[in-house]
Formats: structure tokens, sequence, C-alpha cells
């Protein structure tokens, strides 16, 4: 029986730069400059993803149905227990909207400017469906952001932000995220040797 998920096998012919086992990455996703993506252990990858260029994955991250990560240019850092829900876009690299140079990456350096800047999804966050992250964007620890939210600039820690651009709502998770993970690394102990 085939599923949609690549085989332990699969996963590893692929050409990632360094992939786990325990990763389920679906079939119906797509992958450009796959030798520089890199995915930890227990990764979830769902249908019609698209992740391109230098991109790394840690422990235990997750990412939405239709969503995409793209970093040709800059890098995507998603940290342990970091998660995109559905139809979320992260861009290390964008055109220059200002109207100062022409946009698209079919008309060359010369007359497109590009903003490049690292972005980096820390240990806990999750991202909302529908929501849009800029070049240069650090997303605090345990930081969620609700549905359809434009972050165009970085997000302080344990808060919880909505809107465009995104703004600070208020704080609890700091109370409760890290004695959940506590719990759940003692229940999965044996799976993670």
């Amino acid at each position: 029986m085939q599923t949609s998920y690549y085989s332990e096998d699969e996963l590893q012919s692929l050409g990632f730069k360094s992939v786990h086992n325990s990763s389920k990455i679906s079939r119906f996703s797509r992958f450009y400059g796959i030798e520089r993506i890199s995915i930890g252990k227990f990764v979830r990858i769902d249908d019609f993803c698209i992740v391109s260029g230098n991109v790394t994955m840690n422990n235990f991250t997750h990412i939405g149905a239709f969503s995409g990560l793209f970093a040709n240019e800059g890098s995507i850092l998603m940290c342990d227990f970091s998660s995109l829900s559905s139809r979320v876009t992260v861009y290390a690299h964008s055109g220059d909207f200002k109207g100062t140079s022409f946009n698209g990456p079919h008309l060359g350096k010369k007359y497109g400017f590009t903003i490049q800047s690292d972005i980096v999804i820390n240990k806990h966050s999750v991202i909302g469906t529908g929501s849009t992250i800029l070049p240069g964007v650090t997303i605090g620890e345990g930081v969620s952001v609700g549905a359809m939210s434009l972050v165009n600039k970085s997000l302080p820690e344990w808060g919880i932000y909505a809107g465009i651009p995104a703004k600070f709502l208020y704080s609890k998770r700091r109370d409760i995220i890290p004695e959940i993970e506590r719990q759940f690394l003692i229940d999965y102990s044996e799976k993670l040797k």
C-alpha cells in the first residue's frame, strides 16, 4: 500500500542536505535547491507545500498544506516544536515594492532589487493560517500569530499577535507550554532514542 508520504528509503534518495527517517513528507510537496534543505526528527510537511533554498526545520516541526518557504537568498530556520498552519508564506527574500526597480526574478539583478534577510521562527511558535512573514523577522520563543496576519517586524517571545501588521494582543503561553513540552519529552523518551 502506497501512502501519500515518502518512505524512509525514498527520503534518503531525494537529495536533502540532511533528513531524518522519522519525518513524514508528502509526495505532493515540491522542493527547490533540495541540497540546501535540512529536516530534523519527527517533522511533517503536508500536501502542496513549496520549500525553496536555505531552509532548516528542526525537530517536531510542522508545515501545513499549501504553505511556502522561500529562501533562495537569506535563510529560514524553524526551531523545535514550531508550526506553520495551512497557507502560510515565509519570505527570506522579496522584491522591492517602493517603485524604484522592476520586480521579478526573470529580470536579473541589474533591473530588479531584492530585499533579503534571514528569518528565525523560534521554539514553540505557531503561525496561523493565511499569514505572511517578511524578510528579517525573528519570531520569539512561544509566539502565537493569529490567522491572516502580516508579520513585518520581529515579535518578542511568548506573546499572542494578530492583524495587518501583527500587533501584540496578550500573553499566557509562557505559563503552559514549557510544562507540556516536559511531559511530552517524558512520554516520547523511548521514541527519541
